[in-house]
């Protein structure tokens, strides 16, 4: 388990989409406060492609790379969060 101190809300809301475009992905559940058009501009805004209705398991991916990259750096103290 990864403890995340003093996250940036970007970072945040990452996590969060990530999530969210796993489950629509995986078991077709629908997210009940965005559509999947508006996750998946979300996670455009995040990595600066454009996903088409449907991507859902595509942009999760993107997300969880760039997820990885953020958490593999390491820590620093009294620092604000880069991303």
């Amino acid at each position: 388990m990864t403890t995340l101190r003093n996250p940036d809300r970007s970072f945040l809301q990452l996590l969060s989409v990530r999530s969210a475009l796993l489950i629509m992905a995986k078991t077709g559940m629908r997210n009940s406060r965005y559509s999947g058009k508006e996750l998946l501009a979300i996670a455009s805004k995040h990595t600066g492609v454009t996903y088409k209705r449907g991507q859902y398991l595509k942009a999760a991916t993107d997300l969880g790379t760039i997820r990885d990259a953020v958490l593999s750096q390491p820590a620093r103290l009294n620092a604000t969060s880069d991303l």
